[in-house]
């Protein structure tokens, strides 16, 4: 027959290695969820320099197309001079 000394026995190791169980599922749910996070902030990140790239692609295109107008319009009035001279 078992007796209370016994249970009493195997009580603390019961105990002890629960708690390592708990401590050890407590460490990978952070982990987990830590990992959730950086993958999510990557991607915002990810998704904030191509919106800049963006950006700075329509600006360049602006710019040149407006580089552009200004030479053609300077082509054209130096022909228009060059016809009165």
């Amino acid at each position: 027959m078992t007796s209370i000394r016994d249970y009493r026995r195997l009580g603390r190791p019961i105990v002890i290695v629960t708690a390592g169980i708990l401590i050890a599922l407590t460490w990978i749910g952070a982990r987990s969820a830590i990992q959730s996070h950086h993958a999510a902030s990557q991607a915002r990140a990810e998704a904030a320099v191509v919106n800049e790239a963006l950006v700075f692609e329509s600006q360049v295109r602006r710019q040149l197309l407006a580089i552009d107008q200004y030479a053609s319009c300077c082509t054209i009035q130096s022909a228009d001079l060059a016809r009165y001279l």
